[in-house]
């Protein structure tokens, strides 16, 4: 793993309510923006930025299989190869494959 390089930006005060601002060190993030914070045994603070997934999302991801598939079905696309989706016919496609037949 590369080491991150540390840039010192500035000297930031706790105000009275007890917070730091980041507002005027880093200009490019956004209102909602995530972060997991973490300190060390030396008291350093550190933000990594942060996205959260929802579980369907992480079950997608963290399956070879599906990711595959999707990696696949995105390539296709990609290629005009496609067809219409019809969603009743899929749903008793569903039906009848867990019925057994």
């Amino acid at each position: 793993m590369v080491k991150a390089q540390r840039i010192t930006l500035g000297i930031a005060k706790v105000d009275s309510r007890r917070r730091v601002s980041l507002a005027r060190f880093v200009g490019e993030l956004a209102e909602g923006d995530q972060f997991i914070l973490a300190q060390d045994d030396e008291g350093v603070i550190y933000l990594t930025p942060a996205e959260t997934v929802s579980k369907r999302e992480l079950a997608v991801i963290s399956d070879p299989k599906t990711l595959k598939r999707i990696k696949e079905g995105i390539d296709d696309a990609g290629r005009g190869d496609v067809s219409e989706y019809d969603p009743t016919k899929a749903i008793k496609d569903l039906k009848r494959k867990q019925q057994g037949k």
